[in-house]
């Protein structure tokens, strides 16, 4: 297994939500907002199908009106504004980001892969304040055009200062996406040292994965969190080449951060 330390693609992350928090106190006092901010180390693979693993910070940032309650939620949902805030829904903009993937050493003769930005939109659905579900749809940019999108279950434990939760999640793409990342073109299989064989994956089901999470208040606005997830690439992914050959089938993630909560406290 390599590890790396990345920081390029967390630096746009860092540039919206530094912007975002300077914006905060103009907005808060206007509409009553506050804002869970903070940050996250993370150990995960850079793009789904590799076999090494990169370290990067990333920035939480999760804003909501002060007259809604602070709800638990998995950290590996990323930022969230929940411009429709209600007592069993919230929605608003999502945004995400993939590293680059190379063209070189055992890569030569695939194409270079560069960071993609995914902007979209997520539900979260609260049936009980114990359970929430969450479906997430993004449009990728630059390292990729394709659609994708991510589902996710969780069960939620709360008592004292401590929140935990564990749930499942399933990721698709579409044949853009999919392509991008494990298709291989017939001029490509020519060109490579270690692929032999051309392969068009098709649309579909991504991964399908689990996510353990748990988190401990400090105090009424410091908390820390840490999350541990496996995701398995599903069959279309995982009969291609790149993975078989370049990849590997399964992929850990693991993050530690620490947040402050902006605001108002009702």
């Amino acid at each position: 297994m390599r590890l790396g330390l990345r920081r390029a693609g967390s630096f746009h992350v860092l540039l919206i939500a530094g912007a975002a928090a300077a914006s905060f106190p103009v907005a808060a006092s206007a509409a009553e907002w506050v804002a869970l901010v903070g940050g996250r180390l993370r150990v995960r693979p850079p793009y789904e199908g590799a076999d090494h693993y990169v370290v990067s910070p990333y920035p939480t940032l999760m804003i909501r009106r002060s007259d809604r309650p602070q709800r638990f939620v998995p950290p590996d949902g990323g930022g969230t504004f929940g411009l429709i805030d209600t007592k069993h829904v919230v929605a608003g903009p999502a945004l995400r980001f993939r590293y680059r993937r190379s063209d070189r050493a055992e890569f030569a003769g695939l194409d270079r892969i560069g960071v993609a930005t995914e902007p979209g939109v997520f539900v979260d659905v609260w049936p009980k304040p114990w359970l929430r579900g969450r479906v997430e749809v993004r449009r990728g940019f630059g390292g990729h055009e394709g659609w994708v999108g991510d589902l996710a279950a969780d069960v939620i434990y709360s008592k004292g200062p401590w929140n935990a939760s564990i749930g499942p999640r399933v990721g698709f793409g579409d044949s853009e996406y999919m392509f991008t990342y494990f298709g291989v073109t017939p001029q490509q299989a020519a060109a490579s040292p270690v692929i032999n064989r051309a392969y068009d994956p098709g649309g579909g089901l991504r991964y399908t994965g689990l996510t353990v999470s748990v988190a401990r208040q400090f105090s009424r606005r410091i908390s820390g969190t840490a999350d541990l997830g496996y995701t398995n690439l599903a069959r279309r992914a995982d009969d291609s080449p790149i993975v078989r050959r370049l990849g590997s089938q399964g992929q850990v993630s693991f993050g530690v951060g620490v947040t402050y909560l902006l605001g108002k406290i009702l």
